[in-house]
């Protein structure tokens, strides 16, 4: 129950988009009922002792310290912010990780694959939900589909590609059969679909370190494989699974031309990846931001241009977020030592009290919080690589793809799975079992 809880708080963010697009309005916030849920179940587990929890684990880890050092900085830094309102609600919200980061000590090493299976119960329930409402987010007529609310639902492409990406990792380390093949085949397409770029290359590299680090098992099964004729025979039907799921799915995107825009499209963006990089009017483009002195007006005009006009801009967005950045924190010493304070980064960059970030938690810290907030974040960066058990190859490849994936499009505020699955990697030989788990 807790494993399953706890994948659910900590997309709870992405399920509350999906409700809003269809004007589900609640009494209770998603994330406060499965937070308390949560809470709930954990407290039960103490009281029938199914859970022998040691409560000193918390106070031995040099990672709790940190992590509550750092939210206790955060609250520090309200005392002189640039953001008078929405300060206080990113507070509030970032003490929503402290759940995600502590619940890993209830659950039960034997109990992972629950944790897996709900990722990908979750993913195939909303990616299907995607598949049909994402071509008209973007482009069919919001007079015709004015009981949907599809402006937000067109931004979940990320989301979708970060659950997506999440379950191919816990799907491809798992013994074969036709029923895994299938859901394998099912999360590729809906993470090509996606169009999400960073979760696609992000994948890559995850997948890359898992069958590093799983290779010798990888190896075992690949010769039982080639030896056992039963596994031969299921390997056959297969391929011929795969044959028949990829003529459907040809077929399925093309019956419309919305769906067959998107598929389209998405290969298109990864086009655009390098552009910035590679093509001499892009290079021109990255370097002139950081090159060219200029005020915060002057700024701001060629910020709006370029949301207009360059064909790039969500890759030339976060260049110009790094150089605003860079002109704030080398205006003042002071700034760049104890930061604009918690919510700032609208206030400064937008000159709206509202949300806003420039694409990395890095940048965000040092902006907001200074280099004392950036020193706090980074060692507990380092805490958490010095307690990594490389034998949980799984649970490692999701955490480096949710790593990956905050220092290119989150906000602090944003990554409750990143910190859930620190979490998991940092309390995991601190469990009840003491059981390491592949």
């Amino acid at each position: 129950m807790i494993e399953r809880l706890l994948v659910i708080y900590l997309f709870s963010g992405l399920i509350k988009a999906y409700a809003n697009t269809f004007r589900v309005e609640t009494t209770i916030d998603l994330t406060i009922l499965t937070g308390g849920l949560l809470v709930l179940a954990m407290t039960r587990e103490i009281i029938l002792n199914r859970t022998k929890l040691d409560l000193m684990t918390i106070f031995k880890k040099k990672s709790a310290w940190l992590f509550m050092i750092f939210w206790g900085w955060i609250c520090i830094t309200l005392i002189y912010t640039e953001s008078p309102n929405y300060s206080v609600y990113k507070t509030v919200l970032f003490g929503t990780n402290f759940l995600a980061f502590f619940a890993p000590l209830f659950l039960r090493p034997s109990k992972f694959y629950r944790i897996g299976n709900t990722i990908i119960i979750l993913t195939f329930i909303l990616g299907v939900i995607f598949f049909f409402l994402y071509p008209i987010s973007l482009y069919g007529s919001p007079e015709d589909y004015y009981m949907l609310d599809l402006y937000e639902f067109s931004k979940q492409y990320q989301a979708i590609g970060v659950l997506s990406s999440l379950s191919l990792l816990f799907l491809v380390a798992k013994k074969f059969s036709l029923k895994r093949l299938a859901l394998i085949m099912i999360s590729t397409w809906l993470l090509i679909y996606s169009g999400a770029r960073g979760p696609i290359i992000f994948f890559v590299f995850a997948l890359f370190l898992l069958f590093v680090l799983k290779r010798n098992t990888i190896v075992i099964r690949l010769s039982k494989l080639l030896r056992n004729k039963k596994e031969q025979v299921n390997l056959i039907y297969g391929v011929i699974l795969l044959i028949l799921m990829n003529i459907g799915y040809v077929w399925l995107i093309n019956q419309n031309f919305f769906t067959r825009q998107v598929y389209y499209r998405s290969f298109a963006r990864m086009g655009l990846v390098f552009d910035s990089l590679i093509e001499n009017e892009g290079r021109e483009n990255t370097f002139s931001v950081f090159n060219k002195t200029m005020s915060h007006s002057q700024f701001r005009e060629d910020f709006d241009k370029m949301e207009r006009e360059d064909r790039n801009k969500s890759v030339m967005a976060r260049i110009y977020h790094l150089r605003f950045c860079s002109m704030k924190l080398k205006e003042s010493p002071i700034n760049a030592l104890i930061g604009f304070g918690v919510g700032s980064y609208g206030v400064m960059f937008y000159e709206e009290d509202r949300r806003a970030y420039p694409h990395n938690i890095l940048l965000e810290t040092w902006f907001e919080l200074g280099l004392i907030g950036l020193i706090i974040l980074v060692l507990w960066f380092f805490v958490l690589i010095k307690s990594l058990n490389w034998q949980l190859a799984i649970q490692l490849s999701m955490l480096v793809l949710l790593f990956l994936n905050v220092m290119k499009s989150s906000s602090i505020i944003d990554i409750r799975p990143f910190f859930g699955f620190a979490g998991l990697m940092i309390y995991r030989q601190s469990l009840i079992l003491k059981k390491i788990v592949r």
